[in-house]
């Protein structure tokens, strides 16, 4: 299912320390308390999301501006784990994500734009990462040297990717993959912004 926050929230949200500075750091969470519809809604943990199963490589295609709220538990897809994350140089970090199912997307980054992929995971701990993978005909996984990049925030409850495209479309595959056999409800937001 995908929702559209209010611009305001999304705005808000997208500002970390070192991008809006120490004060706006500070001052989105006062508003969030001050006035609700400046907040990111809660993710709901009591019952699992309605999801549609993986079709190919993919659940479905994001955009700018997309918002989709999904359950990482309703898939079998299960091609990326630990060997694969660090053969693909993702990340370092062992944590058992063999046991766990991911829910992937597909993102197309139009050119001269910055992508933000943000992930909400209040319920479980649950990892973003993106892919760079254009390959219709078969999915990326462990035996694959091709990939080109490869990034992954392993941050609890969350995290955001920043991804770019240049003079030309780049294709991502989003992936939301859980530690030590973890899965739950989780929201991904998109917003883009004219590249520097």
């Amino acid at each position: 299912m995908i929702r559209f926050l209010p611009l305001a929230s999304l705005l808000l949200t997208s500002c970390s320390m070192d991008s809006c500075g120490r004060g706006a750091a500070t001052l989105v969470p006062l508003v969030g308390k001050l006035n609700p519809a400046y907040d990111v809604p809660a993710i709901d943990c009591g019952e699992p999301y309605p999801t549609r199963p993986m079709t190919g490589c993919m659940i479905e295609l994001l955009e700018c501006g997309s918002v989709v709220e999904d359950n990482t538990a309703a898939n079998s897809h299960k091609q990326w784990g630990d060997l694969f994350y660090d053969q693909q140089k993702c990340t370092g970090q062992k944590a058992n994500y063999d046991a766990s199912p991911e829910a992937v997307y597909k993102l197309i980054v139009p050119p001269n734009r910055l992508a933000e992929v943000r992930l909400d995971s209040d319920c479980a701990d649950l990892d973003l990462v993106g892919v760079s993978w254009k390959d219709e005909n078969q999915c990326p996984h462990k035996d694959h040297t091709s990939i080109p990049q490869c990034d992954m925030d392993v941050s609890p409850g969350g995290g955001t990717l920043r991804l770019t495209a240049t003079d030309r479309p780049v294709h991502y595959l989003i992936g939301v993959d859980g530690k030590n056999g973890a899965s739950g409800n989780f929201r991904l937001s998109v917003n883009c912004f004219l590249g520097r």
